[in-house]
Formats: structure tokens, sequence, C-alpha cells
């Protein structure tokens, strides 16, 4: 059985995250500062990127390309029989 608490958070971030968020387009501070003021709490978000390289037929050099999103990771904590603990979602973007 869930923690009535987890599943609270975990249905407040997804409702926040498919209600507010263009997932290609925001920062992660915005993303913070709104979870924030929902949660009562600051939660971790990491932006994952997809690492793009290729070789220069030329020259024979390594070039990076511009990364792309690839998934953000949301962290969180909550309190289940007195005991501290600590969640995470990831959404997937591209």
């Amino acid at each position: 059985m869930e923690d009535p608490i987890k599943e609270f958070k975990e249905k407040s971030i997804n409702d926040y995250i498919s209600q507010n968020i263009d997932l290609s387009h925001t920062g992660r501070n915005n993303i913070k500062m709104g979870l924030k003021n929902l949660l009562g709490e600051e939660p971790d978000v990491k932006f994952n990127y997809k690492q793009n390289m290729l070789i220069n037929e030329t020259s024979g050099k390594v070039e990076r390309k511009e990364n792309e999103l690839e998934s953000i990771e949301i962290w969180y904590s909550y309190t289940s029989n007195g005991s501290p603990l600590v969640a995470r979602m990831k959404y997937i973007v591209n």
C-alpha cells in the first residue's frame, strides 16, 4: 500500500506539470518555485540532456551539437511512519 502523503505529492506534481508546464520550454527555477508553493517544500529539479556529437569528415575532429533536453527529474521528500524518505519522478521530454 502506498503512503498517502507520497500519493498526494505525486498527484500534485503530476497535476502541476501537466497543467502548467511546457516541458521543452521552461526553466528549472520556474518548476522549483511553482512546486514549492504547492508542496510547501522546494524540490530538486534536474534537467537531463542528450549528448549529441558527430565527427567532421573533413577535419576528423569531434564536434558537439546543441544539447537537446531529454528528461526532467523531480526529487522530493515525504515522511512515512515517522521516517523521512526521498522519492523521484521522471518526465521524458524527447
